[in-house]
């Protein structure tokens, strides 16, 4: 897989929010703000038995995210255009446009987003 949302695993005694901060300030050294406590899609990814849920967050500082990033776990950080992405579905997660819309969704008016509900769906 080439894209990819930025992740992070949940840990034990964190909540999900603290567990993200902690992940994203090492992965990419950057602040987040969450002003959303629900996620707004879930992902599973057959390939790795993996899933997940997807928050939106503010990046305090999203300058450093292009020059701290851990270069050990990712060759690039690049900001996109949910609108013109021309990023092609084999070389990302499953359901990313979808996912992208739904995240874009929220951040331009978060008042009237309604959140989906999570589910399982490690059998679909």
């Amino acid at each position: 897989m080439k894209w990819e949302f930025g992740c992070a695993q949940l840990s034990l005694n964190k909540s999900f929010f603290e567990s993200m901060k902690v992940h994203y300030k090492a992965d990419f050294g950057v602040e987040l703000d969450f002003q959303q406590k629900d996620p707004v899609a879930q992902y599973f990814v057959p390939s790795k038995g993996v899933s997940g849920v997807v928050f939106v967050a503010n990046i305090l500082n999203p300058d450093d995210a292009e020059t701290k990033f851990l270069k050990e776990k990712h060759s690039e950080v690049r900001w996109i255009d949910p609108n013109n992405h021309h990023i092609s579905p084999d070389d990302c997660i499953p359901e990313f446009a979808a996912t992208l819309e739904k995240a874009y969704a929220y951040w331009i008016a978060p008042a009237d987003y309604s959140a989906p509900p999570v589910t399982n769906n490690a059998d679909s």
